[in-house]
């Protein structure tokens, strides 16, 4: 669950940095950047700013700081999010909430969220998460010894992923994907998967 968010929009973007309160880790905050082409293609923000403070260089305006106490965004742009309190299996990433039936939508759903929080980008393709013959997502469904996918599903930005493995892996393999762009293994929880 967010608890705070500021906003700091500067000439290279905005940076958003999250307060995020998780169960047993404590709090932690997490800092991206976002550019302003990525806002631009995004419909239905809704900010509530409680305080505006200016960021001041040796008398030059820097950037403007937004105290942001409650957002959304339009649900055309998000992965489904579902109340956390449901019993249902699925992934939470700081703080939100997905429903996967199978271990497989685990890894589509992850990559999904990442590509909505502009962190997995075609930068970042071809991914592998270790080994020497298979990588995780390619813009092509093939794999570094040039075997094609197995079980490819197509992400929401047209690149494919591999979900053809373990319950096990498809939760390591996740996990993997978020240290990849920086984040932390941690901020992925699994809910209602036994990794057995």
């Amino acid at each position: 669950m967010v608890e705070e968010m500021e906003l700091l929009f500067t000439k290279e973007g905005m940076k958003v940095r999250k307060r995020v309160s998780m169960p047993f880790t404590g709090e932690d905050w997490h800092e991206k950047l976002v550019s302003y082409e990525e806002i631009a293609r995004r419909d239905g923000i809704k900010l509530t700013v409680g305080k505006i403070e200016p960021e001041i260089e040796r008398g030059v305006l820097k950037g403007l700081k937004f105290h942001v106490t409650d957002y959304s965004v339009s649900s055309t742009e998000k992965v489904k999010v579902i109340p956390r309190d449901s019993n249902k299996p699925g992934i939470e990433i700081q703080g939100d909430f997905v429903e996967c039936k199978f271990a497989k939508d685990v890894l589509v759903e992850t990559a999904n969220w990442l590509i909505d929080e502009n962190l997995l980008k075609e930068e970042n393709i071809p991914m592998d998460v270790g080994g020497y013959k298979r990588y995780l997502i390619n813009t092509k469904k093939v794999h570094k010894d040039g075997s094609s996918f197995h079980e490819a599903k197509t992400l929401k930005n047209g690149m494919f992923i591999e979900t053809h493995e373990s319950k096990k892996n498809c939760i390591e393999y996740a996990k993997r994907m978020l240290e990849k762009v920086g984040l932390s293994r941690d901020d992925l929880r699994v809910i209602g998967f036994s990794i057995e």
